[in-house]
């Protein structure tokens, strides 16, 4: 039987069904590394149960958010990351000017 990103949509959602989330993680993983697997192409399964056909657009939703977050990190299908120097991000003086819990909200004693 042929891998293809349909199925592994679909194990996604039997991983989910059994409570399985650790192995999501895995599958997700695998979806990512997949190079020619790309969420556009993805053929409409034309599911008979409404709430599973609803369930796999929820995951096809969340594995394009999944898809290209990991993208805007850095990460490529090709493993062929980017990295950056330095974090692009930088952290606002505002944490040092505060009180700490204690003493703002007397919080922890």
């Amino acid at each position: 039987m042929r891998d293809t990103p349909l199925r592994s949509i679909y194990w996604l959602y039997e991983l989910h069904l059994a409570d399985r989330y650790e192995l999501i993680g895995y599958e997700t993983e695998y979806f990512f590394f997949q190079q020619s697997w790309k969420l556009g192409d993805i053929p409409d399964p034309i599911d008979s149960d409404p709430l599973r056909y609803a369930m796999i657009a929820s995951i096809v939703e969340e594995l394009h958010e999944a898809v290209n977050w990991k993208l805007s990190l850095g990460l490529r299908r090709n493993r062929e990351h980017v990295y950056r120097e330095e974090d692009g991000d930088l952290l606002p003086p505002l944490p040092g000017r505060t009180a700490g819990m204690d003493e703002k909200c007397g919080a922890y004693g």
